[in-house]
């Protein structure tokens, strides 16, 4: 294994994961590797399963604030978060598709005995499965204390020490749940639009938002329905709601004390971009960039002469009628704009390498108009 760009590390939180995370750690370090860290909870089955995650509540915030709890010593090292839901090993396997994952760090055995049996099948079926090399750690093999950084190297700050800070954005009669994260001093701030049937917890958007996050920037991922309204297809498509809510979420977070000053951008994805597009276009003031990827931006068609926002359209090339969708709307749009089509990608971007493609132009784009923005106001 000569090469290690890519360190994928699915913990259940347990000591046998905690060990497995310092060997990711140690191993990012030594191959100056991006880290994954996942984390995998189950769907309810039975109606038990059912009742008790309603008395119980939304588990994804506090199961967030646990993942980003784990911390590498070497703060140079790219960590990108992911939550989901579903079958462990198969969430684990498609994650390590999707990302071109070069390697897989996790632990056997779980938090109690029945835990121990449930991750030690799961680390059995990953590592039959994986397209990768598979290393597994039981909790009882000594891993050396992780490599930090020669002195000298600066610990970004994020947020007053926490790396996110889950908020609460009041829309009208509704409040709106995010995510917030930076480092340091942000050199803008993209407010994420999510597509049809996601939210904030979006592991695609999850990642697009480490990459920004990575190269200097702040993220507010935000679910611009309420639970019970993303039960609603007809609020789930209606556009103009959430572009409404968008534009809030913008005034909102540009208010923030430690966003005050930074250009905004959106990225937005799906139904998002015409989101995102909608709001571009009714308040040019707060928005300095668009991005959109995989989106339909043909739903803002009456807006998109009205866009003032440089505006970079992403697609996949095996992505039909998306990619039709797109090539209409981008010849609508008067702004500084471009199109770029991912060639071979489908709807969800899940080949090797289209996700961090996807991330990079965003960061690209962002980096170059959001920047322009913040020297035209100084």
């Amino acid at each position: 294994m000569s090469t290690v760009n890519t360190i994928l590390h699915p913990t259940d939180f347990s000591e046998s994961s905690a060990v497995a995370f310092r060997l990711a750690c140690s191993l990012a370090h030594a191959y100056g590797a991006r880290l994954i860290v996942l984390h995998v909870y189950p769907r309810p089955v039975t109606l038990d399963d059912v009742a008790n995650r309603r008395l119980s509540g939304d588990p994804e915030p506090a199961l967030m604030t646990k993942l980003y709890e784990l911390k590498p010593a070497d703060h140079q090292i790219e960590v990108n978060y992911q939550l989901a839901e579903g079958n462990a090993a198969d969430v684990i396997l498609d994650v390590a598709a999707r990302t071109g994952c070069d390697l897989i760090v996790m632990g056997t055995h779980g938090r109690t005995l029945l835990r121990r049996s449930l991750m030690g099948s799961v680390a059995e079926a990953v590592t039959r499965r994986a397209g990768c090399p598979v290393a597994t750690v039981r909790s009882s093999v000594p891993v050396p204390a992780e490599a930090v950084p020669a002195a000298g190297v600066p610990n970004a700050e994020l947020g007053g020490g926490d790396p996110v800070r889950e908020v609460v954005i009041p829309v009208g009669p509704v409040a709106l749940r995010g995510t917030l994260r930076w480092t340091g001093k942000p050199r803008g701030v993209v407010v994420f639009a999510h597509g049809s049937g996601s939210g904030r917890h979006s592991p695609r958007n999850q990642f697009v938002g480490g990459v920004l996050v990575g190269a200097g920037f702040a993220t507010l991922l935000v679910d611009l329905l309420t639970a019970e309204e993303g039960e609603d297809r007809a609020k789930v498509f209606d556009v103009e709601l959430l572009a409404g809510r968008l534009a809030a979420a913008a005034k909102w977070v540009a208010a923030e004390p430690e966003m005050v000053g930074a250009p905004v951008g959106y990225f937005g994805a799906s139904t998002g971009s015409a989101a995102a597009l909608i709001a571009a276009a009714a308040h040019p003031e707060r928005v300095a960039a668009v991005v959109s990827r995989g989106g339909r931006p043909d739903l803002a068609r009456n807006d998109l002469p009205a866009v003032k926002a440089p505006t970079l359209l992403i697609v996949g090339g095996d992505d039909e009628p998306v990619l039709t969708w797109n090539q209409s709307a981008f010849e609508r749009l008067k702004c500084l704009k471009e199109l770029i089509v991912v060639p071979g990608a489908a709807h969800l971007l899940e080949e090797p390498g289209a996700l961090e493609n996807v991330a990079e132009l965003a960061r690209d784009w962002f980096e170059r108009h959001l920047s322009e923005e913040k020297k035209a106001a100084g």
